[in-house]
């Protein structure tokens, strides 16, 4: 039960990126601006790193 909801969860929120690719990456940057920067600019590049990645992600979807 709990596996289905959970494949399920991960099926809407794939179809939510293939449809909005670009709202998606800009919370991404959004997101990983703000984490930078509560952090003093320490994990910059681990931030960019996941920002990558999420973007290759979104770029998959297409």
């Amino acid at each position: 039960m709990k596996i289905n909801l959970l494949t399920q969860a991960i099926a809407q929120g794939r179809k939510y990126v293939r449809q909005n690719p670009e709202k998606v990456r800009q919370a991404t940057q959004r997101a990983g601006s703000f984490v930078d920067s509560k952090t003093g600019r320490k994990h910059t590049a681990k931030i960019d790193k996941a920002t990558g990645a999420a973007d290759r992600f979104i770029d998959k979807q297409r």
